[in-house]
């Protein structure tokens, strides 16, 4: 990446972390549903949740993927035990990771007669969608009415990311939690047989665009999301811009990403645990 280009990446990114009120040098103590680092492991996935901890300085990191005897072992029983822990501490919490394996681990609790109260100041952020449990998604409002009940945690605290590692523009939730299309980004949806431009509110496959690329020569990515284009009246929360509804993924059996593979890994992990 160039250096215009890391400046625009800079300023994009610091305006987002300004906007969602995520950049804090309150200490937090954070819950990992991803990978812990290992010189081993060159994912993306994994680099990219780092980063996101050094929003607020990080006390203590708990990852639900510990790699044991050269292999990575989930761990959901570290998980909770660290959410009961943190959860009698001043210091705010922060979880990063899918929506899905938040919402099992909220869902385990609950099941448990597990109830917390987050310290103030806690966040739960997402990102990565529920990959190949798209057909267990509940609505945001039942996952946010969950956080209430199990964490504490508020709906404004939650804050959800999209994006893909062939595109390096962050989308970020506005407080209505509607991803906004950036000035440094472009989003066309295409009919899924014939790929021809599809009006806004109808679904189709999400092509993605932007200049902010020089590492390899990618301006236009197909994804294989599939999604809705809606305009910025639709939302109400001031940003003038269209914002994308992501409905889910095609060809879900087929796609195998560093992200899908700890997906993987927890899923068998919860089957054990009787989710």
């Amino acid at each position: 990446m160039g250096q215009e280009l890391r400046k625009s990446f800079v300023k994009m990114s610091l305006r987002l972390v300004k906007y969602r009120e995520l950049f804090t040098l309150r200490p937090c103590n954070y819950i990992m549903f991803g990978y812990k680092p290992h010189r081993s492991n060159k994912k993306a996935v994994t680099k990219s949740a780092m980063a996101a901890t050094l929003l607020a300085p990080a006390l203590h990191r708990t990852y639900a993927l510990t790699y044991k005897n050269g292999n990575y072992t989930p761990d959901f029983e570290a998980v909770i035990n660290a959410i009961v822990k943190y959860s009698k501490l001043k210091t705010p919490v922060r979880f990063m990771g899918f929506p899905s394996y938040t919402f099992f681990v909220m869902k385990m609790l609950k099941e448990r007669g597990i109830k917390v109260t987050l310290p103030p100041h806690s966040k739960i952020l997402l990102g990565g969608g529920w990959k190949q449990f798209y057909k267990e998604a509940v609505e945001k409002d039942v996952f946010y009415a969950m956080a209430k009940e199990v964490l504490g945690v508020e709906e404004q605290d939650i804050v959800e990311f999209f994006g893909a590692v062939e595109h390096p523009i962050l989308y970020c939730e506005c407080k209505k939690h509607h991803f906004h299309v950036p000035i440094y980004s472009r989003v066309l949806i295409r009919d899924v047989s014939t790929f021809k431009k599809v009006p806004n509110g109808k679904i189709g496959l999400v092509n993605l665009f932007t200049p902010e690329v020089n590492a390899t020569p990618i301006i236009s990515v197909m994804t294989d999301d599939l999604g809705i284009l809606h305009d910025a009246s639709e939302c109400g929360c001031g940003i003038d811009a269209p914002f994308i509804e992501i409905i889910g993924r095609v060809g879900l059996k087929d796609i195998k990403t560093c992200a899908a593979g700890a997906a993987d890994l927890l899923s068998n992990s919860l089957k054990e645990a009787g989710k």
